[in-house]
């Protein structure tokens, strides 16, 4: 995974007739954005585990891999990781601290806080991630079945009905037509992010709300009941149009669905549309900026961003035809990135996701072969196995009739997808395994229905604020703040002493001299296990009556 950012400039003819006045402004904004990645450098975690699925009481055991984007290298920023349990009403059930050395760490989690089973979820993240939301933590969701009958039996894998249905397709009651007998929702998702009066704009169509089995089929109608465009989605409910607003009184009618149909975003009178090819091509991706009446003539800059560092830059005199532009998918990093297209003023015009995958070579893989010819219970089985020089190497063996689920995306669509997208994405494996044709095509339209803008444009460039809630943790810390009792009282020249020990004998004893915030802070060394805590306050030689609070509570809101 370890590679080196470059950027590319791109530029056409035009630019050569602008004044420096034009484009001075527009420049300083991708100097901006690296000033606020040197401030600012974001990780990304990923957990490895040793199943798809588990019983209650089983442990769940795990190698946690955490990543500096910057440099797109295992971290040095933190060391520690919290790892918790969350349960299916979004309670935090077990949380651990895992040491972390040079971004790698290892622990378990045992599942005897589990109390029925369902689906529950494992998230991982560092404080230092929770600065940028519940969204940027990993996250997964195992099914955990009811406790073997008879220990070692794991051939019934029971989920309780009451706690796992409403995850679970429930098919006891099905309707003959199951696309059309219930309310079917349907999303918009114009590329680059509005609908632009007298500009053809490609719309992406997300439909749930059903299991589909066969293709949707769709037209959008006119206010008048014209048809203006057709289009067919998959079974996965997602598909394409182009459209040519105003789109006022334009809505989009399912083949057999309800006939008022579902009304389409309003359209904009003026602005920018920003129109991306990323899947005819396999060698480039090519764009084009296009403007209203009250754009031509203006000049306007595009960056393209990849794990919030600036990659490709452009500057663009609009005119009555479309500014094209070309990137070459050699020249940009493997993974999500995204295209903005923004104003002198930083105003944001348009943007959208693009995603590039390299065709890897045989050095760039693990390779894992078995020399063992004839397998037996609980015999041996040699592995030879390859990697390139300095590889970090994490591999689980279990046993196949115990794995329960398909396949459930690894590092490699992790870190390069799934954490740059929002939402769940189904055999995310897929949309990293090739860069032909049609994977190219599903992960471009998996970009116009799920893209999340993990770093904001406008708070890297300084135009909205950014604030740091939780600190880059280089250890174990015991912190928190000291209350006095009495309302006059103050906490200046209060000593307060920490006193730690576990049930095997060992001993930790500290104390620290607190000001007028009554603030504390105590490093700890490498600690295992559950231990108890003892405080004292005093001033002079008398006790100090107070509150003692302790910061541990780090865990970002729990995603629906």
């Amino acid at each position: 995974m370890n590679r080196v950012i470059s950027s590319v400039f791109f530029a056409l003819l035009p630019l050569l007739s602008f004044s420096q006045n034009d484009s001075l402004p527009l420049l300083r904004y991708p100097s901006m954005i690296d000033a606020f990645n040197r401030a600012y450098p974001q990780e990304k975690a990923y957990l490895h585990f040793d199943n798809t699925g588990y019983f209650i009481g089983e442990t769940v055991r795990f190698k946690a891999y955490v990543v500096d984007c910057s440099l797109d290298s295992l971290s040095r920023l933190s060391s520690v990781l919290y790892v918790e349990l969350v349960s299916l009403g979004g309670d935090v059930l077990d949380t651990r601290k895992i040491r972390l050395e040079n971004g790698l760490g290892a622990g378990d989690i045992k599942l005897d806080n589990v109390l029925t089973s369902g689906f529950y979820e494992i998230r991982a993240y560092t404080r230092w991630m929770v600065n940028w939301g519940s969204e940027a933590c990993f996250s997964r969701v195992f099914p955990v079945f009811r406790r073997p009958e008879k220990e070692g039996d794991y051939s019934r894998k029971v989920i309780d009905e009451k706690s796992g249905v409403w995850r679970l397709p429930d098919y006891r009651d099905t309707p003959k037509d199951p696309l059309f007998s219930s309310p079917v929702k349907v999303g918009f998702y114009p590329e680059g992010g509005r609908l632009i009066d007298g500009i053809e704009t490609t719309v992406a169509v997300d439909i749930t709300g059903k299991e589909f089995t066969d293709s949707i089929r769709g037209s959008v109608l006119s206010s008048d009941g014209d048809t203006l465009t057709s289009f067919v989605c998959g079974p996965e409910g997602r598909g394409l149009f182009r459209i040519t607003p105003p789109s006022e009184g334009m809505r989009l009618v399912l083949s057999e669905g309800r006939r008022r149909g579902y009304e389409l975003p309003a359209s904009e009178a003026e602005g920018c549309a920003l129109s991306v090819d990323a899947v005819s091509s396999p060698e480039r991706i090519i764009g084009g900026i296009t403007g209203t009446e009250s754009y031509i003539g203006k000049t306007v800059g595009m960056n393209v961003l990849h794990s919030g560092y600036v990659v490709g830059s452009g500057i663009y005199r609009l005119g009555r035809r479309p500014s094209l532009f070309t990137l070459r998918r050699s020249d940009l990093p493997e993974g999500v990135s995204e295209i903005v297209v923004y104003d002198a003023s930083g105003r944001i015009l348009s943007s959208r996701m693009i995603f590039v995958i390299h065709e890897q070579s045989a050095s760039d893989s693990i390779s894992i072969v078995p020399s063992t010819s004839v397998l037996s219970p609980c015999g041996k089985v040699r592995l030879d196995i390859t990697t390139r020089p300095d590889t970090e190497l994490s591999l689980t063996a279990c046993d196949v009739s115990t794995m329960c689920t398909g396949p459930s995306g690894g590092v490699r669509s992790w870190l390069l997808l799934s954490s740059d997208l929002r939402g769940y994405i189904p055999n995310a494996d897929y949309y990293v395994e090739s860069s032909d044709l049609p994977h190219r095509a599903a992960s471009d339209l998996l970009m116009l229905v799920q893209g999340w803008r993990r770093y904001s444009w406008r708070e890297m460039c300084g135009l909205d604020s950014f604030s740091v809630s939780q600190p880059q943790e280089d250890g174990l810390y015991l912190s928190g703040r000291v209350y006095p009792s009495k309302k006059r009282a103050t906490t200046d020249g209060v000593s307060l002493r920490a006193v730690l020990y576990d049930s095997l004998g060992h001993h930790l004893d500290g104390s620290q001299m607190l000001d007028s915030t009554g603030s504390y802070s105590f490093s700890l060394p490498d600690m295992n296990g559950p231990w108890t805590l003892i405080y004292n306050a005093s001033k002079g030689s008398s006790d100090f009556g107070c509150r003692v609070s302790i910061d541990r509570h780090f865990s970002p809101p729990v995603l629906p």
